[in-house]
């Protein structure tokens, strides 16, 4: 839900409103494909009453600025949610994500308006009221994964995703888009390490805080990738989606962690001596618990067996992260879903499309990049 085809700012809650059902209309107009497709969709709000202060540094939304505008915005997406109900009650619509870019940018006045921080609060508890098993998506400032460790403890909320976006380069994942200096094929493609780091310490950052400062479990804090790009006119591009994709399938185990971590070791032993505790007595028991500890010593012991080949092999995601430059929290980030960046009107984040050296694109249909994708989503079915 964008503003980018508006060439006027609404200047009442009822022009805004209008706006953004034309925008809703089109979102409707799409849905019975992806029903007929198998697929869900999950909605993105990028339309913001006032929308943005011209030519500044960083971007700033001027609701940031305004409290009657904030009031608008979450008058806004109570509607958006009792508008598509009976889509959301079918599970057709999975997750709102309820601002893809906040821009708040501390250079410019509030005037009493909330920083995104706790205007969050106020949108996330407005949505439920109306539809508390909708799923929300929340990103940090400008959707940035520095921001990440800005947010607020996730486990005052049910029902609360954790998102992101991860433009970890951004000058190479907006090549020949304007205004970012990145001509065609110039930049050169960060490497995978460089993206393992990048993605995975910044949200480890994020987990250590909800986990030390919160007390939120690991278990309930799997995050979501609003959007990422690997653009047709971006050197190597094809390489660069594979080695993205690489970081993001943290729950296949098969793939990307071939022992249990430590800490799955030592839940391991506690659930099982909670069992033995609980369905045994006398010399049974001690016998059980004493199994589980040996068990969990077993399984701890293999995990540091597997790290040291790992660190040797020069395996940076396997097993573990000795060696590999990553937190200490790396094995335990998860990501329940991703959005792969493609904009209406523009084909240079389009997978289908070829650009050539002069940054002209063309359609190719199965290109490189499309391949990639495609690999990855043979390995990973959609699961619900």
């Amino acid at each position: 839900v964008s503003s980018s085809d508006i060439t006027t700012v609404p200047s009442t809650e009822s022009e805004y409103f209008a706006a953004v059902d034309v925008e809703l209309d089109k979102i409707a107009g799409k849905l019975g494909a992806v029903q007929e497709s198998g697929m869900v969709a999950n909605i993105a709000f990028a339309m913001p009453p006032g929308f943005f202060v011209p030519n500044v540094s960083p971007p700033h939304s001027r609701m940031f600025s305004d409290p009657t505008l904030q009031t608008w915005y979450i008058n806004m997406l109570e509607r958006l949610v009792e508008r598509f109900s009976s889509e959301i009650d079918s599970g057709l619509i999975g997750a709102l994500d309820i601002l893809t870019e906040p821009a708040d940018s501390s250079k410019q006045p509030n005037n009493g308006a909330d920083d995104w921080e706790d205007l969050l609060v106020r949108a996330v508890n407005a949505v439920q009221a109306v539809k508390p098993e909708l799923t929300l998506l929340v990103k940090p400032l400008y959707g940035d994964i520095q921001n990440l460790k800005r947010q607020p403890c996730y486990n005052q909320f049910d029902n609360v995703e954790p998102a992101t976006n991860a433009y970890i380069s951004p000058r190479f994942q907006h090549s020949n888009i304007n205004g970012f200096n990145a001509p065609p094929f110039q930049i050169e493609r960060p490497s995978k390490n460089i993206i393992g780091r990048k993605i995975i310490n910044e949200v480890a950052k994020f987990l250590r805080k909800q986990v030390n400062n919160c007390g939120a479990s690991f278990d309930d804090l799997h995050m979501s990738v609003g959007e990422w790009s690997a653009p047709t006119c971006a050197k190597e591009n094809a390489q660069f989606a594979a080695d993205f994709m690489y970081w993001l399938e943290r729950d296949d185990l098969s793939e990307v962690s071939s022992v249990s971590t430590k800490r799955e070791c030592n839940v391991t032993k506690r659930e099982e001596r909670s069992s033995c505790r609980s369905e045994l007595k006398g010399k049974k028991r001690k016998r059980c618990i004493a199994r589980a500890k040996k068990k969990a010593k077993r399984c701890i012991k293999k995990v540091k067996k597997q790290k040291k080949k790992n660190k040797k092999n020069g395996n940076n995601n396997s097993g573990g992260n000795s060696g590999s430059g990553l937190d200490r929290f790396a094995d335990e980030v998860r990501f329940k879903r991703w959005t792969y960046q493609s904009i209406g009107g523009t084909k240079d984040f389009d997978p289908r499309y070829e650009c050539d050296q002069d940054g002209n694109n063309s359609f190719a249909g199965q290109t490189d990049v499309f391949d990639e994708l495609d690999v990855y989503f043979a390995r990973n079915e959609l699961n619900e």
